[in-house]
């Protein structure tokens, strides 16, 4: 289940669209040399950077092979372990959601580990949610796993949600009539920051309508 390469093109403009979802900063252009609390994170967090994936023993290097060559600052961000049964045979595959500094650009990526062979399941280069691509019990997991990864290196839960309440940062952009309009966010995003206690008010925001994940189609 090997997806695309795309290059990123569109860079993040805002704190608030990077924090709550990936996905949306994604599609959002940039507006300045403003650094995402996800990009801090990657130079402060406590877990540690993978710098060389040729030169690690851990359990994801087989995932880090399906990495661009280019990556750099890359960061660990979610484990999920899961079985998928098919043709009467139960498999077991285990996803990790990796953030990481291609091109230039701070990106992130869901790999598959299956058998020690890898797959790109995922990019936010596609513009597309991450529970478009896997199972959504994945997605929520990697999602949850990722948030409070970003929460302790920014100084916990608190510093995390008072990012993202902040009244300011609504902003998602402008339509294409010249009007601001509210930024849209992944289900799984929603989820996972429901799980932490907290809550962006609903008028805020809108949610990603999405394609349900088929096990075992591939990426378009």
């Amino acid at each position: 289940m090997i997806g695309r390469l795309v290059a990123m093109k569109k860079k993040t403009r805002r704190i608030l669209l990077v924090v709550l979802s990936l996905f949306t900063a994604a599609l959002v252009a940039a507006s300045g040399g403003m650094l995402s609390l996800i990009q801090m994170s990657a130079e402060q967090s406590r877990v540690p950077v993978i710098a060389n994936a040729s030169e690690t023993s851990r359990p994801e290097e087989a995932a880090l092979q399906c990495l661009p060559d280019d990556a750099t600052n890359i960061i660990l961000r979610g484990v999920h372990e899961h079985e998928s049964t098919a043709g009467g045979y139960t498999h077991q595959m285990t996803y990790y959601l990796f953030g990481l500094t291609s091109e230039g650009q701070w990106q992130e990526w869901a790999v598959m580990d299956f058998e020690g062979v890898c797959g790109i399941t995922y990019t936010t280069a596609w513009g597309e949610t991450l529970s478009e691509h896997v199972d959504m019990d994945v997605a929520r997991s990697l999602r949850l796993q990722s948030y409070r990864t970003i929460a302790e290196s920014i100084g916990g839960i608190e510093e995390l949600k008072k990012g993202i309440l902040a009244p300011d940062d609504y902003l998602g952009g402008m339509d294409s009539y010249g009007n601001e309009r509210l930024p849209t966010f992944a289900p799984e995003d929603i989820w996972a920051l429901h799980q932490l206690g907290i809550y962006p008010p609903e008028d805020t925001y809108t949610i990603q309508e999405i394609e349900p994940y088929v096990p075992g189609q591939l990426s378009q």
